[in-house]
């Protein structure tokens, strides 16, 4: 699992459901986690990795980054 950082001005929950949106590809923005150590984080997505069909996955996330 990763949890990059996203810098683009549109902002990670828009980035998020414009991916999913057009490419069908999930990223989970890191406004829906809660922790209790510390303030929330708002400029991440989490990446999961391990799961059938991830070179599909990958490839349609590179495919969406380059249009």
């Amino acid at each position: 699992m990763g949890f990059a950082r996203y810098d683009g001005p549109d902002g990670v929950e828009t980035f998020t459901r414009t991916l999913v949106e057009e490419s069908g590809v999930l990223l989970l923005p890191s406004t829906i986690y809660e922790s209790k150590v510390g303030p929330p984080i708002n400029d991440r997505f989490r990446l999961g990795y391990g799961r059938r069909g991830l070179d599909e996955g990958l490839a349609a996330f590179s495919d969406h980054l380059d249009r």
